[in-house]
């Protein structure tokens, strides 16, 4: 049996394909990564690159109560900046 991890990565998209992705995703209640993924194998069988075989996503679920209260409202930079401090992200102090 082998072992699967997801990758995180950032991507530079075009900022109405991106609104009309979120769009759909949020009138079909899909998760923005399904949609996302689910064009991205569409487009892949379509040039004959698709992966062997039905893809299959897992379901990631985290305990805890959400974003920190302070950071509720915070914008996705400051969220973003935080997650990556110490990993190679910017360091918000300087």
């Amino acid at each position: 049996m082998g072992y699967h991890f997801d990758m995180k990565t950032t991507i530079e998209i075009n900022d109405e394909l991106l609104a009309s992705a979120k769009a759909l995703a949020a009138s079909r209640k899909l998760p923005f990564r399904r949609v996302l993924e689910d064009a991205l194998v569409l487009f892949l069988r379509q040039q004959g690159k698709a992966p062997d075989g039905d893809i299959k996503l897992r379901k990631h679920v985290f305990r805890g109560n959400g974003l920190r209260k302070e950071l509720r409202d915070a914008e996705w930079q400051v969220i973003r900046e935080l997650a990556y401090e110490g990993r190679g992200g910017k360091d918000r102090k300087g």
